[in-house]
């Protein structure tokens, strides 16, 4: 599925042939589309039941999407956060346990999370740069948000932050330079073309699952 987001979103966007989309790997290891890695930068996330697509021809982007649920075999949702201190700060520690019931305990813990995965994400150094040095404070009403990184000492202010609320019990979160517009799977796909054949058995059950309502989303003011 990832890979054919990506196709769709070069084809769209690009407006070249589904047959000239050729992917590559920076040293990085970020993926981008041979002869436009100046053009178009996208980013991919899996997670649970999603996969999600970020891309902008202004900057950078990153993504991140994961189901809010306790890992199997964690005893509780404290003990889960306090095994993850190495990449929270203390305030964020304190501020996720603090939440209230478990349940909003572990969708605190998976804002923290998946902005920070976008954030790192965005900047294209993957984990190399330590999740622990980079902090997140939110408002009260969850409508403002400002991020530090002590290590690169990048500017956050251009950036635009979006948390998407999906079905299912997912949260994703997405970081550009640049305003967003969403779009649905059959958007993305609609000028695709066949390259190989398919198992139409497979397809069939595909279109068959049931549509889930469409996420609600909430612009995050960056200060």
């Amino acid at each position: 599925v990832g890979k054919l987001l990506i196709r769709g979103t070069a084809v769209r966007y690009l407006k070249i042939s589904p047959h000239d989309v050729k992917l590559e790997r920076s040293p990085e290891g970020r993926p981008y589309i041979l002869g436009y890695s100046n053009v178009l930068d996208f980013n991919i996330s899996h997670g649970g039941d999603f996969t999600i697509i970020a891309a902008t021809s202004e900057g950078r982007c990153g993504a991140d999407v994961m189901p809010i649920e306790l890992p199997a075999f964690q005893r509780s949702v404290n003990d889960f956060v306090l095994k993850m201190k190495d990449v929270f700060s203390s305030t964020e520690v304190n501020r996720i346990l603090s939440s209230g019931s478990e349940a909003e305990k572990m969708r605190k813990f998976y804002e923290h999370w998946c902005f920070k995965e976008a954030y790192v994400k965005a900047l294209g150094c993957g984990l190399r740069i330590p999740l622990k040095t980079i902090e997140c404070q939110f408002s009260d009403d969850g409508n403002e948000f400002s991020i530090s990184n002590e290590l690169t000492n990048q500017p956050n202010k251009n950036w635009a932050f979006e948390k998407h609320n999906l079905p299912e019990n997912h949260l994703a979160e997405t970081k550009t330079s640049t305003s967003f517009s969403q779009l649905t799977f059959e958007q993305l796909v609609d000028k695709l073309a066949v390259l190989s054949p398919v198992d139409n058995t497979a397809w069939d059950q595909f279109l068959r699952k049931p549509h889930s309502p469409p996420s609600s989303r909430q612009r995050i003011q960056v200060n």
